[in-house]
This record gives C-alpha cells, sequence and structure tokens, in this order.
C-alpha cells in the first residue's frame, strides 16, 4: 500500500492495530498460563527456597510487562484515532479492545 492519502494511512493504521491487538491479546493469554504453569512447578517442587519466589515473581511480572505495552499501543491508538478525525477521516465504531467484544458498541466520535 502506497500510503499517498489519508485514507490510506487510516486504514493501514487500523490494520494494523488490530494485528498488534491480536497479537498482545495472545501473548497475554499465552504469559498467563505459564504464570500458571510456573507456579504449579514450584508446588509440585521443581524450584526451591528463594528460587521459587523469584521464578514466581518473574513470570507474574513478565505478564505485567504484557499488559504495559498494550496500554502503551492503546495510547498510541487514542492519539491517532484524534489526528485520524482531525483530518476528516470515517473510522466508524470500536467493537472490540483487549480482545474481549463491546457490549453495547455505538457510534464514538471517531471510533477504532
Amino acid at each position: 500500500m502506497p500510503l499517498e492519502t489519508v485514507e490510506e494511512v487510516v486504514t493501514a493504521g487500523v490494520q494494523a492495530q488490530a494485528l498488534v491487538d491480536k497479537h498482545l491479546t495472545a501473548a497475554y493469554k499465552a504469559a498467563a498460563k505459564l504464570v500458571r504453569v510456573t507456579e504449579r512447578g514450584v508446588e509440585l517442587g521443581m524450584v526451591q527456597g528463594i528460587g521459587a519466589k523469584k521464578i514466581i515473581a518473574d513470570a507474574r511480572a513478565a505478564q505485567g510487562h504484557v499488559a504495559a505495552v498494550a496500554s502503551v499501543f492503546a495510547q498510541l491508538h487514542h492519539v491517532q484515532t484524534e489526528a485520524s478525525v482531525a483530518a476528516g477521516a470515517d473510522l466508524g465504531s470500536v467493537t472490540t479492545a483487549g480482545g474481549i467484544t463491546i457490549g453495547g458498541v455505538g457510534v464514538m466520535g471517531g471510533g477504532r
């Protein structure tokens, strides 16, 4: 896509944001599973002492980092949406957020 018009930039941005959301949602869910697996490993005695505390904390922190990255992209999405609306782009409405379908979706003043 050549990105020569506002519409092309907006379309490419919407596609990129959707892809980022999809992958970050999957990463967050995988990280949650990894936390559960790590905790279970500790329960089964696979790691002892302070090492157990550290491995659990590290797994939980890693999941938090994924959430933090998602937050940065959400903030960026907001700023990009405002810029798109200011440029006269028709964005429609937001129907999902972080892999969750939004209930009662309507037009949100520039959406996406």
